[in-house]
């Protein structure tokens, strides 16, 4: 097997081996920290430390020794993961390694949020769709994004509904009221999601779009700009109707992608359209990674 330095940042691989009577589960994994690469060691929550810290320390050195063959056994940092192994935040996505979660029997959270999937795709599908329409006889260029119509005032409307059907989902799996929220409800998704930090660009556009940017609690409105248009079309259509632009619209739909992205994963948004493409994820530490093992869903806290 290959130098575990050669592994991506980012790119974590799961280990098990013996350990006294018990057998244990650790990730690899590279991280970077003031421009150096440093080996990582993670073990999951609640794991406790094994009867000798010590013993366990030189046992992974051993392995590392023998499974990839380098002198650099003492260059890595033993750390512990947030959550136990196999542990979960409902439609709550982050990077970790490729090794799949077991899966064990077919449970009601599994069904609504494959569900949820499926449904969320097929709206996706859609909205791209109509806006195809749009790109028919607009261009999308700086000269061309302030450009509104009745026809966009009608997809930056199913676009915001789309976004907040996916807030409140995520809210109601999570154990939380989805009725009578609002903004100050959802912002409190942006933490745990890291929604700000998500960036997509179009395929066949030189256009990037980072919706979620510059949200704010103490503003959770006015500073997503096309939801604040939405809202502002939505109540009062005659007099924010040049609120209702090619740009909001992009942005709004954009929205969509990344909280499609941010609940089930990127792979599988970009599965269901070809026009945006994640070019930023988000940042995940190597203690708010998922560990894999028996999957089971945890409310997100707070």
């Amino acid at each position: 097997m290959a130098d575990p330095f050669d592994l991506a940042e980012g790119e974590w691989r799961l280990i098990e081996y013996p350990f006294a009577s018990q057998t244990l589960a650790v990730m690899i994994g590279v991280e970077v920290e003031e421009g150096e690469k440093g080996l990582r060691i993670l073990y999951p929550n609640g794991s406790g430390h094994p009867p000798s810290f010590v013993a366990l320390r030189r046992t992974i050195g051993e392995i590392l020794d023998q499974r990839f063959g380098f002198a650099r056994s003492g260059a890595y940092r033993m750390m512990e993961v947030v959550l136990p192994r196999g542990h979960v935040y409902p439609r709550v996505w982050r990077n970790g390694p490729r090794a799949e979660f077991e899966r064990i029997g077919v449970t009601p959270e599994m069904i609504a949020i494959h569900e949820a999937e499926r449904s969320a795709a097929f709206a996706l599908r859609r909205l791209m769709r109509d806006l195809d329409d749009v790109f028919d006889v607009v261009e999308p260029s700086p000269a061309s994004l302030g450009v509104h119509g009745h026809l966009l005032r009608d997809l930056l409307l199913r676009a915001c509904t789309e976004v907040e059907a996916a807030w409140k989902g995520i809210l109601r799996a999570n154990g939380r009221k989805s009725d009578g929220t609002s903004t100050r409800d959802y912002v409190t998704l942006l933490g745990p999601m890291k929604l700000d930090e998500w960036k997509v660009r179009w395929t066949h556009f030189d256009i990037e779009h980072q919706p979620f940017l510059g949200w704010s609690s103490t503003a959770p409105t006015t500073t997503l700009r096309w939801y604040d248009d939405y809202n502002a079309v939505k109540h009062d259509r005659e007099a924010a109707f040049a609120r209702a632009s090619l740009r909001s619209v992009m942005d709004a739909i954009a929205a969509v992608y990344v909280l499609f992205s941010a609940q089930f994963g990127p792979g599988f948004a970009s599965g269901t359209t070809a026009d945006l493409a994640v070019v930023q994820e988000p940042r995940w530490t190597s203690q708010e990674i998922y560990f894999p093992g028996p999957l089971t869903y945890v409310p997100l806290p707070g």
